[in-house]
């Protein structure tokens, strides 16, 4: 079960912004996020638009995934990287998320 402290909810594309800004700002050993967006299109979600927008601001490497597409992102510290999984339902992120112990954002 989840309780509302081990997930990120955000409802607007400032909350987005945030919740992805706050994720890379932790520190070095949280390194996954998986975010439930619904009715995403591959790299062209609100995800993809918002590292878009930072990715000459980056400090760490970033690696996008959405769907079957891969986007890498190349931050000012090669070694601090982070990864970013994207999926339109809960169902489809169940083994990522059982695998790698992610950060869980939902964007609504």
């Amino acid at each position: 079960m989840l309780f509302q402290s081990d997930y990120w909810l955000a409802c607007n594309y400032a909350e987005k912004v945030e919740t992805i800004l706050d994720f890379l700002d932790t520190d070095e050993g949280i390194k996954t996020l998986v975010i439930i967006e619904r009715g995403i299109g591959g790299i062209a979600n609100a995800t993809g638009t918002i590292l878009e927008s930072l990715k000459n601001d980056l400090v760490p490497c970033v690696e996008f995934i959405s769907g079957n597409q891969i986007k890498s992102y190349k931050g000012q510290e090669s070694h601090h990287r982070k990864t970013i999984y994207v999926y339109s339902s809960i169902d489809d992120a169940l083994a990522t998320m059982k695998t790698m112990q992610p950060i869980l954002a939902i964007f609504a």
